[in-house]
């Protein structure tokens, strides 16, 4: 291989590398699933005028402690995406926020969807 060649290989791996970052760095489809289903759980178990930031806070700790910390494995939290989830819900009418409180099926569904 030529000494011309290794900058242009050089500045492609450092390309592959952030296209991969870029790729790699929000949650996957089952990682959306659990933090969904942990935006619900906290939403059934807070009082019914629970604001934004109290609700971000409780969902942290859900889960943080839904795995045991002896796990080999932590999994990653994204708060961003949870926070995202969060402020759907609150922008839903009173009445369907009644509802997503009620039925956890019902929480998961309107919150995958959007």
């Amino acid at each position: 291989m030529s000494k011309k060649m290794l900058p242009i290989l050089g500045i492609c791996v450092v390309i592959l590398i952030a296209v991969v970052w870029l790729i790699n760095r929000g949650p996957n489809a089952e990682q959306k699933a659990i933090h969904t289903a942990t935006v619900c759980n906290t939403i059934q178990k807070l009082a019914v005028d629970a604001d934004q930031s109290t609700l971000v806070e409780e969902a942290e700790r859900f889960f943080k402690k839904s795995t045991p910390s002896y796990a080999l494995s932590q999994p990653k939290y994204y708060a961003g995406f949870v926070a995202k989830k969060i402020d759907q819900y609150l922008a839903m009418s009173p009445a369907d926020q009644a509802n997503v409180r009620q039925d956890y099926a019902h929480c998961f569904k309107a919150l995958a969807d959007q």
